[in-house]
């Protein structure tokens, strides 16, 4: 099996106090293995300043790829499953990473995915859910594209916020046949 490809999907409206403090760190802690990985962030219509920072920022990231922003106002309300299945459709990659906003990757992050995913083949999710709900991990959920899509994405008929990321709602039914 080749080396696969990976892409960290985050989504955000108006959680700048959240992603200025982890998306130059989430880029410079995955940088040596950017050929592998990119980061995909899709800002729902952010009020708060989020479009101007990134421009301001991140020029040298998004001339290569390695930061692709997408802006769109065309989600009325926020609704997680919506969102994450927008960020994960824009991805290129094979593995596909949630990864909310107020999330950290780790050191070489991305790389340790790979390793992760290459050693389990095909069938593996990952969720890096460290036991504690206020720790931010919940959401850390990994997931090859061809999986992602036989499940159909993030299940859009849950409320706006809540059970998205549970793993055993929405992943299991890829393994359990």
């Amino acid at each position: 099996m080749e080396v696969p490809t990976l892409s960290f999907c985050i989504t955000c409206k108006n959680r700048f106090h959240q992603i200025s403090k982890t998306l130059q760190k989430n880029l410079d802690d995955n940088r040596m293995f950017k050929e592998l990985v990119e980061f995909v962030l899709v800002d729902f219509g952010s009020t708060d300043g989020l479009q101007k920072w990134i421009i301001d920022n991140f020029q040298n990231e998004l001339k290569e790829n390695y930061l692709k922003y997408y802006y769109t106002d065309e989600l009325p309300f926020w609704h997680c499953s919506i969102a994450k299945n927008t960020s994960h459709l824009l991805a290129k990659n094979e593995i596909l990473v949630n990864l909310d906003c107020d999330n950290y990757t780790g050191y070489n992050g991305g790389r340790f995915l790979i390793r992760h995913i290459l050693k389990h083949q095909e069938k593996i999710v990952i969720h890096q859910f460290d036991e504690n709900l206020w720790s931010g991990t919940f959401g850390r959920i990994t997931v090859n594209r061809n999986s992602f899509r036989e499940v159909g994405g993030y299940d859009e008929s849950f409320e706006p916020v809540s059970m998205q990321d549970d793993v055993n709602l929405n992943i299991s039914v890829v393994f359990n046949r």
